[in-house]
């Protein structure tokens, strides 16, 4: 069946004119070209998107190195008030003191004002607290949070455990900030003796918001969460039903909501133990890849069309000459040899089609040529016949004659001596 079939389209090509088979070779090797361009095309534009993908996640790896820094600051400035000779000095007083006393109240007032001198309220930390020995809160700041709650008990408890290093908390469902400090020794002595409990109140989120023009699109939405809560959430956007929530691994995906497609990407950040998602539509960035892809493959196809057009104008312009030539053929066979002639328009070519086409034309002109010889040759041929004949019936005519005269003259003769 196959056989068959293969030979039926064989038979059928083989009985195409030559031009429709100078256009299916064309447009065969044009399709495969426009197939390999398509694909390499779309190879192409594949590892771009993947490029960008991955661009998207290094920034939002770079988003999150930028709070890290932040909270690094924080951390920074904690050790400089715990290591702060003033400070030591304070709380070293303070520390041998009786609660409650007026040198205590004092020196509680002393400490007052160097934390004050200290708070920076352009920075993340909206608060400093210090606990004392006795459990009193010395707090200077702007954070609107009671201390007292499971996660300022937390902390003192984490910051025990940690012996002097610096100790971070939450945020959680019941605070909004990140609680962060240390257990400050006493270095004067070298003692290394508690003398107290330094915590910072940061507010996260704000240094989150202010990290945010770090990312290429400004439609992105930022929302970070860790185990217990979310720490920050864009606000004026519009959170996805299906963000991925506290996950320990890094990547990104496309998601479906009202009609639209996002770009998420997310990140798990193992200093913080946070996890960071960004999300924006994804016609603001790739929609330009998908518009220039589109562009690409219309502009393919005009030109694929525009190129099989060409191809048959020309195959038209090659098949032509040969068109003619076989008109010509027909014509001759009609015994027309000065219209075959005439159909032979392309004898001053210098390719084989016009080398062909004056070889045929001499090949007519010779043919001619001896059918015009043969014809009078035939003819002299004819009259030589008839005026041999002619020549051999003239004596027999004229001896006749002389004969009949000569017997007509004895005949006389015979008569003439009778008379």
């Amino acid at each position: 069946m196959k056989d068959k079939l293969k030979d039926k389209m064989k038979k059928k090509f083989t009985d195409l004119s030559i031009s429709h088979k100078m256009l299916m070779v064309y447009i065969t090797f044009a399709s495969a070209f426009l197939l390999i361009a398509l694909g390499l095309t779309q190879i192409s534009f594949r590892i771009y998107s993947k490029e960008l993908y991955d661009k998207s996640l290094q920034e939002l790896d770079y988003f999150s190195q930028n709070v890290n820094r932040g909270l690094k600051d924080a951390e920074r400035n904690n050790y400089s008030i715990s290591m702060d000779a003033l400070v030591q000095r304070t709380l070293s007083d303070l520390s041998v003191l009786e609660y409650p006393s007026l040198d205590y109240n004092q020196k509680i007032r002393d400490l007052r004002r160097i934390l004050l001198n200290e708070y920076d309220p352009e920075s993340c930390v909206k608060s400093i607290i210090f606990v004392d020995l006795y459990g009193n809160t010395v707090e200077v700041g702007t954070a609107a949070w009671d201390v007292s709650g499971e996660s300022f008990t937390a902390i003192k408890k984490q910051m025990e455990q940690g012996k002097g290093a610096y100790t971070t908390y939450g945020p959680t469902e019941e605070c909004p900030y990140l609680l962060s400090g240390r257990v400050v020794r006493n270095r004067l002595d070298m003692s290394l003796s508690d003398m107290g409990k330094l915590i910072f109140v940061c507010d996260v989120g704000n240094v989150i918001s202010e990290n945010k023009e770090s990312l290429s699109s400004n439609k992105a939405a930022i929302y970070v969460y860790n185990k217990n809560c979310a720490i920050y959430e864009d606000e004026n956007i519009k959170k996805l039903d299906d963000l991925p929530k506290y996950v320990e691994h890094s990547g990104y995906k496309i998601l479906k909501q009202s009609g639209r497609k996002y770009f998420v990407s997310y990140l798990y950040s193992a200093k913080t133990d946070w996890t960071y998602v960004s999300f924006f539509p994804y016609s603001d960035i790739y929609g330009q890849v998908q518009t220039v892809r589109t562009l690409l493959i219309l502009g393919f196809l005009a030109v694929f069309t525009a190129l099989v057009f060409f191809m048959k104008k020309l195959s038209v312009v090659i098949v032509s000459p040969l068109e003619h030539l076989t008109d010509s053929m027909q014509i001759v066979e009609n015994g027309d040899f000065q219209g075959a002639r005439e159909m032979l328009t392309n004898t001053d070519r210098q390719d084989e089609i016009g080398t062909l086409s004056r070889e045929f034309r001499t090949m007519l002109e010779t043919v001619d040529t001896l059918i015009h010889e043969n014809y009078e040759k035939q003819l002299l041929l004819k009259d030589t016949k008839y005026k041999m004949l002619r020549a051999q019936i003239n004596p027999h005519f004229l001896y006749n004659t002389l004969n009949v005269i000569h017997w007509m003259i004895r005949l006389r003769e015979m008569k003439r001596p009778a008379g």
